[in-house]
């Protein structure tokens, strides 16, 4: 049976020792995309067929949303370790049973718009910053 995408939620971890994770506000779009940097080992001996290798797994998040003020400690959390080169844990529910996907990521893209008629919104790129896990 399919499900709402509703259910396909973001949350940042504030840092802490005992690590909370909360809802980034606003959210209308998220995703992850889950890929693997394929390895050539074709050579003249495999018959003119390309031989490949599964090679480095990434997983890249994408979330845009409105920023909903004040509510914005997610935003804030994301841009302050932008700006610091630091890295934010994450997790990415996928579901209504709360099936997820967590771990350590970059983040690569933080850009927040406006317009004189309109919200706020925000969008970011995140990139795995080590192994995830799903769960």
């Amino acid at each position: 049976m399919a499900e709402s995408g509703i259910k396909v939620i973001l949350k940042i971890g504030d840092g802490a020792g005992s690590e909370v994770f909360t809802e980034l506000a606003g959210q209308k779009s998220t995703q992850i995309n889950l890929t693997s940097s394929p390895v050539d080992t074709s050579n003249k001996t495999t018959g003119g067929w390309g031989r490949t290798l599964p090679g480095l797994n990434n997983g890249t998040v994408s979330c845009s949303g409105t920023a909903e003020w004040p509510d914005t400690a997610g935003i804030t959390r994301l841009e302050t370790a932008f700006l610091a080169r630091g890295t934010v844990n994450c997790e990415l529910i996928k579901n209504e049973a709360g099936d997820k996907w967590s771990g350590a990521f970059a983040i690569t893209s933080f850009d927040v718009s406006g317009e004189d008629n309109g919200p706020t919104t925000y969008s970011i790129t995140l990139q795995n910053a080590g192994a995830l896990t799903n769960v």
